[in-house]
């Protein structure tokens, strides 16, 4: 069974603030996440959370990975300290992970690859390794970790930027996060029954990117 890495975040600030893991559907565990923080309120975490309820902004949770069981805990202490060393304020009271590390065959493979990777692009050598490198923001190591990933192509330019998750386009471009959405699916509700199309969003055009397939 596959062990999904998640993040929250609020719906006025992409910056996910808290990072876990679950079996269940991502909308079940955050609403367990609402009840707990609501009910207990001892945490950083939870007040985070009931911070962001008081002040109307929702809290939304997005998928980072999908993982075997029997690494879970590598993997979540892996985005934890991914997050942490790129300057993300995570509420997290600890470093992830129940009973300390196992790395199956997978797992030494996908580091593997995300090593000669950032070789190959000049951001490893002899005097670095993975963590300063990705403090250097050069190349963002969450794009070799999933089967899919979103591009934001300058309409003007023809630039075209990769990005692991929605709330990243949205904080790059400085935009909410509901508009993202508006973009992929190509049109956004005005209400009242009504709608209209939506082909870019601040000079971009938004696709996501699925086993290297438009999707």
């Amino acid at each position: 069974m596959k062990i999904k890495i998640y993040g929250l975040y609020s719906g006025n600030n992409t910056d996910i603030r808290y990072i876990g893991k679950t079996k269940q559907h991502l909308s079940k565990r955050l609403y367990s996440h609402i009840r707990d923080s609501i009910k207990n309120n001892k945490t950083y975490k939870d007040r985070w959370v009931n911070k962001c309820i008081k002040e109307r902004e929702g809290i939304k949770i997005i998928l980072l990975d999908e993982v075997e069981e029997c690494e879970w805990e590598f993997w979540e202490r892996w985005y934890i300290s991914y997050f942490k060393s790129i300057g993300v304020r995570l509420t997290n009271n600890t470093n992830g992970g129940e009973h300390g590390l196992v790395k199956t065959l997978d797992t030494k493979n996908k580091l593997s690859k995300i090593s000669k990777e950032l070789w190959r692009n000049g951001v490893l050598n002899t005097n670095t390794n993975i963590k300063n490198a990705v403090k250097t923001k050069k190349i963002n190591i969450l794009n070799y970790n999933r089967n899919f990933y979103y591009k934001a192509i300058n309409i003007i330019t023809k630039e075209e930027l990769k990005f692991p998750s929605i709330p990243e386009i949205a904080k790059y471009i400085n935009c909410n996060t509901r508009r993202i959405d508006e973009v992929l699916r190509g049109f956004k509700n005005k209400g009242n029954g009504r709608i209209s199309k939506v082909n870019s969003i601040k000079g971009y055009k938004i696709i996501k990117i699925t086993n290297n397939k438009v999707s």
